[in-house]
């Protein structure tokens, strides 16, 4: 039975998020078709009850990969590159990608979590190098540079922002902007220069990617200490529209208010990226309809052979020269055993003291310092709509708790059909990620929908007649937090250390999720794991 107006009113007021991006009463009379995906939350929740089959067969294989998101699969590749085939990798889902997923209906593709990737920074090696292998990028110009295939390459226009009841070009808002706050941008993005530019006394420099690769300095790393916005506030960067903007900027890659991010991390966002291309102007994004969905596509060319899919693995047991990992078959309910060599675990960190008991103590002693923001993602299917070109690829309102939507057919030459998929975007973010989790997962389809197209109604409502379907994904862990203290402190270098034949590879293990990052973990593992089998570990 659908909540009525009153039950669902009194379930907003269980999340702040929810209830700060309001609802229109109007809208709750209008059935709209559509999904909903909540990825692991059904199976993942079995491994804390820990009632499971007895085994009913039995494996081996050299090397287990456990986890099917990007470092996962960039371990698999890895792996092949160094010859090595007698591994398997296990994913929970039906699908890999984790939150690079993407999904198709009859309109378009379309992602599910991850969107774009900038053109990569010349120390993002093995980036580039994929970039490269998979016809991202082809040639290079005189100075070696790589040249971007331009239909990758975002197109005009690619962002725009609803202020004060009217749109602008580029998200940082400039209608309405006092003189002195005007002042403070200039401010504001010639310190975030100076930090793009700058090096510590190690030589290296003070924000890369990945976050490896930055300087050590302690001037640098010291910023981790503190909050983005404390230190804003400290450089007396007060202006609302420029706050509102950092807030955003945080929100976006990090899913967390600046006011919980780490300063580091927030420089990071502006000053760690140096876009290196022959044809490239600036900071320039590459993306595709089904988003980051594209990548997760190439890195699976070929690894059909190796992957196994609907694979819960609920336990892990160290042994003497070996470990024993037990794996639901949640198609066919049936429990397998794989003995291994060893283990590259590149599922979110935060998972491995439930399957593996004997975690060490200084290894858990730190997991309650992981932790990960809920987002939710609609797909809104919109045919017939007349105005599509008039929309930018990404799309945000100044007076809007989500982060808008992004236009999935934008990479289109053709759009005439007046067909396409928005894809819209809301970390929840304003209460605790485990209040606001709960209460977004106690949300219906319906609720949703409802939401989205109060949203939509403020900025497009011109959009909501054309909408023919909405479909909604919740993500309870969509990515690691990088609150203060997290990126450069003891706990993540400590979760980060392998534990004898098992080796950690997730983009939380670096403290920001993203492709780059989630790679390197990948690879940096697999290059891990093959030293060790080819020493003492055989």
């Amino acid at each position: 039975m659908s909540p009525t107006r009153r039950d669902f009113l009194r379930s907003c007021l269980l999340s702040s998020s929810l209830l700060a991006l309001g609802c229109d009463e109007k809208l709750f009379r209008k059935k709209i078709p559509g999904t909903f995906h909540s990825p692991a939350l059904q199976f993942g929740h079995l491994i804390r009850k820990g009632v499971f089959p007895e085994i009913s067969s039995k494996e081996k294989v050299d090397i287990t990969i456990i986890g099917g998101g990007i470092a996962g699969l960039s371990a698999a590749n890895r792996l092949l590159k160094k010859g090595k085939t007698n591994f398997r990798l296990y994913e929970l889902e039906s699908y890999v990608g984790g939150n690079s997923r993407s999904g198709e209906n009859r309109i378009s593709a379309h992602p599910w979590g991850a969107h774009y990737l900038p053109v990569p920074n010349e120390e993002s090696e093995y980036v580039r190098e994929f970039c490269e292998e998979h016809g991202i990028s082809q040639g290079h110009d005189l100075e070696h540079r790589p040249l971007y295939r331009e239909e990758f390459l975002c197109h005009e226009l690619e962002e725009r922002l609803f202020v004060h009841g009217k749109f602008q070009n580029g998200i940082i808002p400039t209608i309405g902007v006092s003189k002195s706050e005007r002042a403070q941008y200039k401010t504001f993005f010639d310190l975030m220069e100076s930090f793009r530019r700058a090096k510590g006394r190690d030589g290296k420099l003070a924000f890369a990617i990945p976050i490896d690769l930055s300087s050590q300095d302690p001037e640098f790393l010291n910023l981790d200490s503190l909050s983005f916005a404390a230190f804003l506030d400290e450089k007396g960067l007060t202006a609302p529209p420029l706050r509102w903007y950092t807030n955003y900027c945080c929100r976006d890659d990090y899913g967390t208010q600046e006011t919980e991010t780490s300063a580091w991390a927030g420089i990071h966002y502006f000053a760690g990226r140096r876009a290196f291309g022959g044809n490239i102007k600036g900071e320039q994004l590459l993306t595709w309809p089904e988003g980051n969905g594209f990548l997760v596509k190439k890195l699976q060319e070929k690894l059909d052979p190796y992957l196994q899919k609907s694979r819960l693995a609920y336990a892990i047991e160290k042994k003497e020269d070996s470990l024993l990992i037990s794996l639901l078959d949640t198609q066919s309910e049936k429990t397998i055993q794989i003995e291994t060599k060893a283990l590259i675990y590149s599922a979110p960190r935060f998972t491995f003291p439930y399957i593996c008991k004997d975690e060490v103590a200084i290894r858990s002693q730190y997991k309650s310092t992981l932790h990960y923001a809920p987002w939710v993602v609609g797909n809104i299917s919109v045919e017939n709509f007349p105005d599509v070109r008039s929309l930018a690829w990404d799309n945000v309102s100044y007076h809007s708790e989500s982060l808008g939507f992004v236009v999935a057919t934008h990479q289109r030459l053709q759009q005439d059909n007046g067909n396409t998929v928005l894809s819209w975007y809301m970390p929840l973010s304003r209460g605790a990620p485990q209040e606001e989790r709960k209460a977004a997962l106690e949300r219906s389809l319906e609720d949703w929908q409802t939401l989205i197209q109060s949203d939509l109604q403020k900025t497009h409502k011109e959009i909501l007649p054309h909408i023919t379907s909405i479909d909604v994904c919740v993500w309870g862990h969509a990515m690691i937090r990088p609150e203060p203290g997290f990126l450069w402190g003891q706990a993540r270098r400590a979760l980060l250390e392998p534990e004898g034949r098992i080796f950690f590879a997730h983009s939380d293990m670096s403290g920001l999720s993203l492709f780059e990052e989630a790679q390197y973990r990948g690879i940096l593992a697999a290059d891990s794991i093959s030293r060790f089998l080819e020493g003492d570990g055989k």
